[in-house]
This record gives C-alpha cells, sequence and structure tokens, in this order.
C-alpha cells in the first residue's frame, strides 16, 4: 500500500519534526525548511532578521530570492545530492533531497549563511542602493553565522539522516497500521461472500439447467460411471437420440460411431481421459468427429467440453456438440474457391499482392514475381516491398497503404525499379481485406496492379508534345514582342528543363566565320561549363555538339566519362556533374547549320526514339527563333534605313488615314517642297493642301479607285496622279503622286501610303518639248501640227458659224543664193527676220506658220471673201521685198510667190485646202515669182475621183542614184495618200503602211548622207541635222496619232508635206552643186 510522504509528517508529527529542526538552528544558527516535491513547505524554523525585516520588505529582493531558491532546487533535483547556492553578494543557501523507501519526497533547504567573513562595504552600498537603513541593514548582515562548506555539509547531511530515520520509522509504524486495516477489511468481506455464494449454489444449478434446456446446441451431461445423466431438448432434435437410445457413452459410442476403427478409438479416447478431465488432471481441448444420427444422416461436429462440479450432488462433464456440417460443406466450398483463385492468380497476367499493416509482403502471383523481376517471393521480402518503389513515390505508397488499413479502397500511379533495375509503371488497386487477426479492425491490403509503363511512355509523349506546342505557340508570342533572340532561348531552355526534369539544355550558335560555335543560351548550365564551351572549333570528334555542327547530323553520346569525342573535355564535363550529351544540329531551310541544340544529363543515358524526335523539333524551334529574330534585326536595320531615307529623300513619303483624311505621317522633306513642317502638315486638313481645282481631281481619283476596290478591282489600290500642291507662300507646286492603298483583314480600305515628287523641272522639260512640237524651233511660229490643229477648229468654227475664211501659202524667193553665199546662219537670220515683218502686217487673230525650209502658211480667220486675202498677201509681198539688212552691213534681196485658198468656196476640208493652196503657190512661182495666185477653179473640177502627189522638176536634184531613190518614196508616198483618202480603210492598214514608208525614208537617208559625204557635199551636216529631226517628228506624231491625240490625217499630211516633199526641195535646190560634180565623176555609185 502507497503512503505519501505528507501521511507520513501526520503520521510523525509536526511537533516532532519541528523540535529537531529547532534544536537544528539554535545549534547551527542557520534557518532551514523540509519542502515537499510540489515545492510546498511542510515545516520550517529560524526566520532570520535579513529577510524578515529586508530582504521580504522589497519587490526586487522578494523576486531573487524566489529565483535563488528555484535554481537551487532545480540543480538538487536534478543532481539528487546535496547542492549549494552562492549568491552574487557571498550569501550561500543547501538543499539536500530526502529519501523514503527508495524514493525522493522532499527536500531540506537550509540558509542563509556566510563562508567566509562579509564584506561590510558592499552591503552597505546595497542598504543605499535598496533604501534600508544601513546601520541596521549591517547589524542583520552580522548576525548570520559563517560556516565553511565542508562542515555546512557534513551538519546538513547528519541532519538529513536524523530527519529520514525519524520519517521511516512513522513510515513502517503507518504502514503495520494500514496493513492490519486493510487484513481486517478483506476477512469481512471474504464472510460476506461465501454466505453469498452459498445461496447463489442453488439458484445456479436451477438456473445453469434452464440454460442447458434452452440451448438450441446439443448438450450432454456424463458422470464418472459414464452414464449420461442428462440430454437437453437440442440434443435429440439434432441427433435424433433419447435418453432411453444411449442411456450411456457406450451406447451412444455404438449409434454415433458406425465404422469399427473410429469407434474404437473413441471409445479408448474417452475411457482414458475421463477420469483426467474430472479431476481436472488433463485440460479440456476441442475434438471434431463425424456423428451418425438416428436416421442416418453424418454430421460433423466440434466436440467441446467444460466440468459441472455440483450436478445433483456430483460432478459431471458437459459435452457440447457445435454442428459444424454447414461450415465444413462451406470450408470445402471455399477451398474449392480457394483452388480456382489460386489458379486464376497464376493465370493472371496482373501483379497481385497481399501486403499486412507491417508493408509485409504475404503473397504475390507470377506475374508480380516477373514484373519485380524475382523469381521468388523471398527475394522481395528480404529487401521489402518498399525499396522496389522509387523514392519519390515511397510516402504516397505508405499514405496509400494506411487508407487501406483503415477500411478504405485506393488507387495510386507508382514507378519501381526491378531487381534487374528495369522502371515499371503500376497502376495499383488496393482493396482492404480480413487478414488472420483477432482484431477485426485491423486490415490487409490487396493490391492488384497493371502495368502502364506504355501508356506512361505514351502519356510523356503526348505531355511533350504538348508542351511543345505550347513551347511553340510561347516562342511566337515572344517573337510577336520583337524580344532579343537570347531571352527567347533563355526562356525556352527553362521551360524545356521544367517539361524534363534532371536535364540541362543549351544552344550554341555558328560564328560568322563558320569556324566556331559560341554561346547562345544555357541558363541552367554550371557557370564554369559554360565559360569551357564559349567557343567550341567545329569538326570531327570534338565534342557532340562541334561534331553535329561538323557532320549536320545529330551525335548521341550516352557516357561522356567513355566516349572518344569528350577527351579533350571529359574532366571539366565529369566535375560538373554532366554525364551524357545529345546533340541536335540546327538547320535552316536550305540546310546551312545555323548552331545546335544539346540536352545534357546527370546520368548515363541514351535517348529513345520519342526523344529523338523531340529533339529534332525543339531544334527546328530553335531555328525559327534565330532565324525570325535575326530577321528582325534586319528589318529593324531596314526599318532604320527607311527612316533614315524618309527623312532624307527629297520625295515626301505620306501616310494618310481614311477615312478621316487626315496625314498620320509626312516625311520632313515636306519642308522642302512646301515651305511647311512636317508636324504643321499633319496638323492641317487635306484640303489646304491642293488648290481648289486640283481638289476635285484629287477626290475623283480616290473616289474612283475605292469604287474600283468595292467592285473587286484589287488592282486599284495602286495608281498615280499628277497634280498640283499649295506651297506655304501660296504658289503652286506640280507633283506626280504613287500611292497603295491599305486594306484591313476584312477587306476595307484604312490608310493610303504615297509619295509625292516635284515634277517642275520636268513640266518645264515637257513644255519645252511640247512647244518643239508645235512651234518652229527657229522662228518660234507654230509649225505645221500646230497649223493643222488650228486649221481643224478654224474649220469647225465656220462650219458652225457659216463663216468663211482665206489660206496664204508663201515661198520665198531667192532664199537658196542666200544660203548659198552667206552660209545658213545668214539663212536662218533671214527666215527669223521674214516672220517678223510677216508677223507685223497680221492681226492678232491670224496665225502665220513655217512649214517647211522657206514656206510659210497664213490662216486668215477674218478674211471673209477674196479681196481682204489678197489685200493682206500684197502687204506681205511689199513687206517682204524690202531689202534685209544685216548688222554686218550685208544687205539681202528677196521676194515671195503667194497662193491664196478660200473656204470654203474652194475646198471645205483641210487636206484640199493645203493641196490646193500649194498648187496656187506653185502656179504663182511658175509665173515668175514676187506674184500672188488666187486659186480659181472649184474643188470638184480640182480634185478627181483618185488622189496622188504630182512630181515636179524642181524636186530633181541631178544625182542619179539619190533622185531615182527620191522617185521611189514619192510613189510610196503618194500611195499612202490615196489609201488614207480611201473611205473604209482601218487605221492599222494605214498605220502600217507609215511604217514601211518611215523605214524606207530612214535607209534612204542613210544612203544619201554617204553619197553626199563621198562628194564632200559642204551642207552635209545640216542635212544630217534635218534627217533626224524628220524621223524624231514623224516618230513622235506617229505615238500620238496612236494614242488619238492628232488626228490620222494629220499624220499622213506631215510625213508627206514635211518628211517627203520638204527633204526633196531642201535638196532639189542644189542642181548647180550636182551638175558641177556630174561633169567630172560618174553620175552612178556602187554603195
Amino acid at each position: 500500500m502507497h503512503v505519501s510522504f505528507n501521511e507520513v509528517i501526520e503520521f510523525v508529527g509536526n511537533g516532532k519534526i519541528q523540535d529537531l529542526m529547532d534544536s537544528f538552528y539554535q545549534a547551527v544558527g542557520v534557518a532551514n525548511a523540509v519542502v515537499d516535491i510540489a515545492g510546498n513547505v511542510v515545516v520550517q524554523t529560524g526566520w532570520q532578521d535579513l529577510c524578515t525585516k529586508f530582504h521580504s520588505k522589497t519587490i526586487k529582493t522578494c523576486i531573487c530570492c524566489v529565483e535563488n531558491d528555484d535554481v537551487l532546487v532545480q540543480q538538487m533535483t536534478k543532481n539528487e545530492k546535496y547542492t549549494v547556492y552562492h549568491c552574487a553578494n557571498g550569501l550561500v543557501k543547501t538543499a539536500a533531497p530526502i529519501f523514503l523507501n527508495g524514493e525522493h519526497v522532499a527536500n531540506i533547504l537550509t540558509g542563509l549563511f556566510f563562508t567566509e567573513p562579509p564584506h561590510l562595504e558592499f552591503f552597505h552600498s546595497q542598504a543605499l542602493e535598496l533604501g534600508f537603513n544601513p546601520e541596521d541593514y549591517l547589524e542583520s548582515i552580522q548576525k548570520l553565522p559563517i560556516i565553511s562548506l565542508q562542515r555546512s555539509q557534513s551538519i546538513t547531511e547528519l541532519y538529513v539522516k536524523l530527519i529520514s530515520t525519524l520519517m521511516t520509522h512513522g513510515l513502517d509504524k503507518l504502514s503495520e497500521q494500514n496493513n492490519q486495516l486493510e487484513l481486517n477489511k478483506i476477512n469481512d468481506e471474504l464472510k460476506q461472500q461465501l454466505q453469498s455464494n452459498r445461496t447463489d449454489l442453488v439458484r445456479l444449478e436451477a438456473r445453469e439447467k434452464k440454460i442447458i434446456d434452452a440451448s438450441p446446441v446439443p448438450k450432454m451431461l456424463v458422470n464418472s460411471q459414464e452414464k449420461i445423466v442428462y440430454l437437453n431438448p437440442a440434443f435429440t432434435k439434432v441427433f435424433g437420440y433419447s435418453a432411453e437410445d444411449i442411456p450411456s457413452l457406450e451406447a451412444w459410442f455404438e449409434n454415433a460411431y458406425l465404422d469399427i476403427h473410429y469407434k474404437r478409438a473413441v471409445r479408448d479416447f474417452w475411457k482414458l481421459n475421463l477420469p483426467l478431465f474430472l479431476y481436472r488432471q488433463k485440460a479440456l481441448s476441442k475434438l471434431e468427429r463425424t456423428i451418425q444420427c438416428k436416421d442416418g444422416f453424418q454430421r460433423d461436429v466440434l466436440v467441446d467440453m467444460a466440468i459441472i462440479d455440483q450436478y445433483k450432488n456430483e460432478k459431471v462433464i458437459m459435452i457440447v456438440f457445435n454442428d459444424v456440417t454447414d461450415i465444413h460443406q462451406a470450408n470445402a466450398i471455399v477451398k474449392q474457391k480457394n483452388q480456382f483463385l489460386q489458379s486464376i492468380l497464376e493465370a493472371e497476367p496482373e501483379c497481385v499482392m497481399i501486403i499486412n499493416h507491417d508493408h509485409h509482403l504475404e503473397e504475390i502471383n507470377p506475374a508480380g514475381l516477373s514484373c519485380f523481376e524475382v523469381e521468388d517471393i523471398a527475394q522481395i521480402r528480404d529487401v521489402g516491398i518498399l525499396n522496389f518503389i522509387e523514392d519519390n513515390f515511397k510516402e504516397d505508397f505508405k499514405l496509400l497503404s494506411q487508407k487501406v488499413y483503415k477500411g478504405q479502397s485506393g488507387v495510386l500511379e507508382f514507378s519501381i525499379l526491378g531487381a534487374k533495375k528495369t522502371k515499371r509503371w503500376l497502376e495499383c488497386h488496393a482493396t482492404p481485406v480480413k487478414l488472420n487477426s483477432t482484431n477485426e479492425s485491423v486490415f490487409g491490403m490487396l493490391a492488384v496492379s497493371r502495368d502502364i509503363t506504355e501508356r506512361k511512355h505514351t502519356e510523356l509523349e503526348l505531355s511533350h508534345r504538348n508542351h511543345y506546342l505550347w513551347l511553340n505557340n510561347l516562342i511566337l508570342k515572344k517573337l510577336g514582342e520583337n524580344l532579343p533572340m537570347k531571352v527567347i532561348l533563355d526562356e525556352m531552355m527553362i521551360s524545356i528543363e521544367d517539361c524534363h526534369l534532371g536535364t540541362y539544355s543549351s544552344v550554341l550558335l555558328v560564328d560568322k566565320n563558320n569556324k566556331y560555335l559560341i554561346h547562345g543560351a544555357a541558363p541552367s548550365l554550371p557557370r564554369d561549363w559554360v565559360e569551357k564551351i564559349a567557343r567550341v572549333p567545329i569538326g570531327e570528334g570534338i565534342g557532340s555538339c562541334g561534331t553535329a555542327a561538323y557532320r549536320g547530323e545529330p551525335v548521341i553520346v550516352d557516357d561522356i566519362s567513355t566516349h572518344p569525342y569528350w577527351a579533350a573535355f571529359r574532366e571539366d564535363a565529369l566535375m560538373n556533374g554532366l554525364r551524357a550529351c545529345w546533340s541536335q544540329p540546327i538547320k535552316n531551310a536550305t540546310g546551312k547549320v545555323l548552331g545546335t541544340f544539346a540536352i545534357y544529363l546527370r546520368h548515363v543515358a541514351a535517348p529513345t526514339a520519342a526523344q529523338i524526335s523531340l529533339l529534332e523539333d525543339y531544334a527546328q524551334l530553335a531555328q525559327l527563333v534565330i532565324e525570325r529574330s535575326r530577321l528582325t534585326e534586319a528589318l529593324l536595320e531596314t526599318q532604320h534605313l527607311y527612316q533614315l531615307i524618309a527623312h532624307n529623300s527629297t520625295d515626301v513619303i505620306w501616310v494618310l488615314e481614311l477615312p478621316s483624311l487626315r496625314f498620320s505621317y509626312v516625311s520632313p522633306s515636306v519642308k522642302y517642297l512646301r515651305g511647311w513642317e512636317a508636324e504643321e502638315v499633319m496638323e492641317h486638313s487635306i484640303y489646304r493642301t491642293f488648290p481648289p481645282n486640283m481638289l476635285a481631281a484629287m477626290q475623283e481619283a480616290l473616289r474612283t479607285h475605292l469604287k474600283r476596290l468595292v467592285d473587286g478591282d484589287k488592282t486599284a489600290r495602286i495608281g498615280s496622279i499628277e497634280l498640283e500642291v499649295l506651297h506655304k507662300d501660296g504658289h503652286a507646286i506640280p507633283v506626280e503622286t504613287a500611292f497603295n492603298i491599305i486594306l484591313n483583314a476584312k477587306g476595307e480600305p484604312i490608310q493610303i501610303i504615297g509619295s509625292s515628287r516635284d515634277i517642275s523641272e520636268r513640266k518645264a522639260a515637257e513644255a519645252i518639248i511640247r512647244n518643239m512640237a508645235f512651234y518652229d524651233r527657229l522662228t518660234n511660229l507654230p509649225n505645221r501640227r500646230m497649223l493643222e490643229d488650228r486649221l481643224h477648229q478654224l474649220i469647225s468654227s465656220c462650219q458652225r458659224l457659216h463663216s468663211r475664211m482665206a489660206m496664204l501659202f508663201i515661198d520665198l524667193d531667192k532664199f537658196k543664193p542666200v544660203n548659198d553665199q552667206y552660209g545658213h546662219a545668214a539663212g536662218d537670220w533671214l527666215l527669223k527676220q521674214v516672220a517678223q515683218r510677216m508677223l507685223s502686217v497680221l492681226r492678232k487673230t491670224d496665225t502665220v506658220a513655217r512649214v517647211g525650209g522657206d514656206e510659210f502658211v497664213v490662216l486668215l480667220p477674218d478674211a471673209k471673201i477674196a479681196e481682204h486675202a489678197l489685200n493682206i498677201a500684197e502687204k506681205i509681198r511689199l513687206e517682204l521685198e524690202q531689202p534685209f539688212v544685216m548688222e554686218t552691213g550685208i544687205t539681202l534681196y528677196i521676194s515671195s510667190s503667194i497662193g491664196i485658198v478660200m473656204y470654203p468656196e474652194n475646198a471645205d476640208n483641210s487636206r484640199d485646202l493645203l493641196r490646193f493652196g500649194d498648187e496656187a503657190m506653185y502656179y504663182a512661182k511658175k509665173g515668175g515669182r514676187n506674184k500672188i495666185e488666187l486659186f480659181k477653179n472649184p474643188a470638184k473640177e480640182i480634185i478627181p475621183n483618185t488622189v496622188e502627189l504630182i512630181w515636179r522638176d524642181e524636186f530633181i536634184c541631178g544625182q542619179l542614184d539619190i533622185d531615182a531613190e527620191h522617185q521611189k518614196i514619192f510613189k510610196k508616198a503618194s500611195q499612202l495618200l490615196q489609201l488614207s483618202a480611201q473611205s473604209g480603210k482601218g487605221q492599222t492598214e494605214a498605220m502600217s503602211a507609215i511604217d514601211q514608208l518611215l523605214d524606207d525614208v530612214a535607209h534612204h537617208f542613210a544612203h544619201e548622207e554617204i553619197i553626199l559625204a563621198q562628194f564632200d557635199y559642204k551642207d552635209l551636216q545640216h542635212h544630217v541635222e534635218q534627217h533626224v529631226h524628220l524621223l524624231e517628228q514623224a516618230q513622235l506624231l506617229k505615238e500620238q496619232a496612236e494614242h488619238g491625240e492628232i488626228s490620222l490625217e494629220g499624220l499622213v499630211e506631215y510625213v508627206i508635206s514635211d518628211v517627203i516633199v520638204g527633204h526633196l526641195r531642201l535638196l532639189g535646190a542644189d542642181k548647180k552643186f550636182f551638175s558641177l560634180f556630174s561633169k567630172t565623176k560618174t553620175n552612178t555609185l556602187d554603195v
């Protein structure tokens, strides 16, 4: 019986303990106290003035004392021996444990005292610090005893022994007293129990009889003489035997066991063991028997036995027959099913395991053994199934097991490494299963695991493919953001590494000289290794990447430590933890190697076919990044170049927004064109750009192009137009504008990008050319083309107004001698003077034109009758016969022959007017020169049904070859005239005839120039210039006729009058020259 320390103190009496402690205080002078284990003071004595009067009066000293006591007790409790605590001021406290029956039950605390004389100065200062009276404080200090540590320990240990002895004696007395009390209590309880048992025994016999009768289990009571003293109703019901059938065990054996040998064995067993059972000399045990029922049916029973000490005043054995026939039949079925199940398990292709709650493998089928690459279950049990599961799945498997052991099902996918280090993925379906355990709440785990390695590989490949597509989209997005190539490549490498854990990725780029691989991207590779491969030569056997770039094909190194390609890099690679490197060349569309993409691994490994395919895909992505980034860089450089061009071009480049018609960009060159700054122009409305007349043209052009676009004509996006734009000072500037209409994705116009060029100089040049085309270069008079144009207009006006007009045809007399005598310069001067004199006598509405060398035509729109024309012609004749005095003093004399034709009396069309006027002039010249001839014959009488040219003697120059060619060309010209006069003939046929005639003329001119050169013709250069001019003008007019700018008749008239007839007259005037050399040279030349 356990007795507490406080009970001992109470039994011994506080007085005795107090007396002992008082005696100790009187003898030693040190206060002391007994404290129980909980820290409660049980007994104390000898309060000292230092404590009562001083240290207990302030919070600071109280806390310090309590803390000191706690530290002292903790140290003593930890060590369970005498302990001393020294205060900082020299005071000493001690503590010692008190043991009762080996149990630490209390402590003795002593103090305060000094081990040596105190330093009074220190305590004096302390008194002042704490606010005590120094004299009183020092007096209390001096009252404390001085005891050495050795003496203190000896006294305290003796003191503890005295207290322990006193308490031990009290404990023994208390225990003896308590034991006696307990013994008395037990005796009383036994007496009460005995009386109760006697009463219950009678009741028990009756109750047991009822229980046996009511039991559904067959029961038999047998006494020591092997007599069956009782059968319960269930026995007779199950087996069919009554007490009369089997009065003894022998009768029971005879009926219940038909097999002789079996019957003998059962009988011998009972005869031997029945006495031993009755007197409990042998333990009762359960027996299995097969019983023959009265109706012949056999039942399997489990026989159990129990001793009944008092049944009708004798000891009997109760034999209980538990019918297990159904159980045996069920067991047989279960056994059969188990055999069938075992056959299924052995044939089951999935791994089937039974694991107990300690993760011990109970059973595994052959497929499971194959999965773990073992031949026997012991190979798994020896190391434990968890050792086959890869580390990153072990905790998951444990969690699944815990879940199943609690009665829940679960599924887990995990990977294992077989005994031969083959990695397999399993999909485990775990179900709780009852094992042979007495605890119904404890389950084992039935784990059916399917090999999903192939599916995992497929999923992994699919995951990699999905990652590749995602990465592809990411890279396209980054490229769209125009990020630097290194940033995109770094992000690509990190993404690949996240997808393929345990790998490093890198990109090396071919340098400009195609000799080295330089750093492209390797964000995760060790820096030492990145620096090592910052400049790798391209060549055979130079690492994985150098070789791949050299060959242009992938290079796989599964073990860097042994591969010969890595001899130069092996040490550094292994130091950085790199064991394998797979490198894929990065090529462009033409097969040029741009660099290499590589994957490094920290373990020896060769890639699968799927991984090789991914290597190629990643290299293609890297190619996209490299080429697009370089293209972007080139585009940026090009944009910069275009910006330089736009900012420095003399053309104005602009962007016009639609439909707002506001400029969103104008190049700075607009300042040079229009005087405005670009920013000012962009603030202006487009209506301030053009003069009013040009604004309408611009709007019409824009409207036309936009309508064509709406109608589906995509060519309308591009166009050009000549307009005028306003300068800042207000004057108009001609510009040629080329534009391109920009469409959005819906095909709607959103912008116009264009450029405008200043064409002022070109316009001026065109004006000069136009002047050259319509005006005579020498006299600045209208030429034949202008004449014809104005003649057509005048005829139209006369037809509309039913009015008349006249034409004068003037040919200068004696002009050729001036050229011959004074040269072409004098002749040119004379022609200019002739023009001025004629203009002086004409009105502004009249037109005088030079149509040949010395031939002129005058249009007189106000000459309504012939007399008006004759008067003006006479004025001209008189004016021209006056002498012409040159600046050199030379006087030139000429005259004129003038022919007059009237509209509409003589002719009503330009062709006949020109023809008849020329004939009138011819007759005036033939009549003696310096005369005026009026065409008198009516047009109907003059013009026959057929039109032809008339050959004149004046066309003959006297050189036989030239005259022969002239006649041929003249004849073809006459045929052209007839062709153009025939109605119904197409323009194409006439144009073809003109082309042929001009070709013949060109060949003739070339031949003629050769002949003239052979005869040293003095005006050869002038003739050559005339030939070029005539052909150029003819070609220009032909193009204008093709474009409808002039009529076909006008073109024919120029070719015949100017090119053919004009040329004939020019050379025919030199008859004297040809007549001179014809006398000394042959007239026939072989050219």
